[in-house]
């Protein structure tokens, strides 16, 4: 059962590896509602978004949500470049 909540309850350095990538989903479904989050617009919502996390919150996540992530963010228009093989 995925409690949906987590999708709104932010992320600290306790939270778990589900709640991350549930948190990410969540992000995932806010950028794909709003047709104007594109660019430059978009990468200002992505940095406050994730604002304070660490390359190890980043590490933590799930690849295929990691992959969605860049991709989508890619397709919007806000690059984000591969570092030795990991997505994000």
């Amino acid at each position: 059962m995925i409690d949906l909540s987590l999708f709104r309850i932010p992320i600290t350095e306790d939270s778990s590896n589900i709640h991350r990538d549930l948190w990410i989903i969540g992000r995932l479904y806010s950028y794909s509602i709003d047709t104007l989050a594109q660019g430059e617009e978009l990468f200002a919502r992505y940095s406050e978004d994730f604002k304070g996390w660490t390359i190890s919150n980043f590490e933590s996540l799930d690849p295929d949500i990691s992959r969605k992530l860049r991709s989508d963010l890619n397709y919007r228009g806000v690059y984000i470049r591969k570092k030795k093989g990991r997505i994000v």
